[in-house]
């Protein structure tokens, strides 16, 4: 268990995602879904209006489908704003509307909530089983890790979106100023 703690610590804590070009969201399904044995491992986002975007999924080791759901009737809104949400009986009697416990067979279903720099709920990491694993307290450490982690490559993403955009508006600026073509009339100062 002690191993799989620090393997898991040693991969949270790369940070080379990013020279090779690799998302380490989907790296992360991808990771734990094998470390875990489990069936499905997923990052969702809400976007609002009780809708979800998945940034990664893993379904049996390959990256699955990414888009955006509803959360209603789903295991997610119950584990949106826990720490850790643990279910391992009745989940499909409990939950009949969510298509995708449903699909899986699901009998065990872990969660945990990935809070953004403000403590707000931001998404869920979630993890699903066939069966119930013997190694549902390993996943749980795992898990909690994760969720620090994930909220600070979405805050880092989010930092490194707005930069982008601040670099693209201030050379458009320089254009308009400084080129003979640039069109001043367009320029917003703001």
């Amino acid at each position: 268990n002690e191993k799989h703690v620090d393997d898991a610590r040693d991969f949270l804590l790369q940070s080379d995602f990013l020279q090779y070009g690799e998302d380490f969201f989907q790296s992360l399904v991808q990771y734990l879904g094998k470390k875990l044995q489990a069936s499905y491992v997923s990052v969702d986002l809400v976007t609002g209006n009780s809708m979800a975007e998945t940034l990664a999924a893993s379904h049996q080791g390959m990256l699955s489908d990414t888009g955006t759901f509803s959360i209603q009737n789903t295991i997610i809104l119950q584990t949106l704003g826990k720490p850790i949400f643990i279910k391992t009986e009745r989940i499909r009697e409990e939950y009949p509307e969510d298509s995708l416990l449903q699909e899986l067979g699901a009998a065990c279903y872990l969660g945990a909530t990935i809070w953004n720099y403000n403590r707000v709920p931001a998404g869920v990491i979630s993890v699903i089983w066939r069966d119930v694993p013997d190694n549902l307290h390993l996943a749980e450490s795992l898990l909690k890790m994760a969720t620090v982690r994930i909220s600070g490559e979405i805050e880092r993403t989010k930092a490194e979106n707005r930069l982008k955009d601040q670099d693209y508006r201030i050379r458009e600026k320089l254009t308009a100023l400084l080129e003979p073509e640039g069109d001043i009339g367009a320029l917003t100062l703001a």
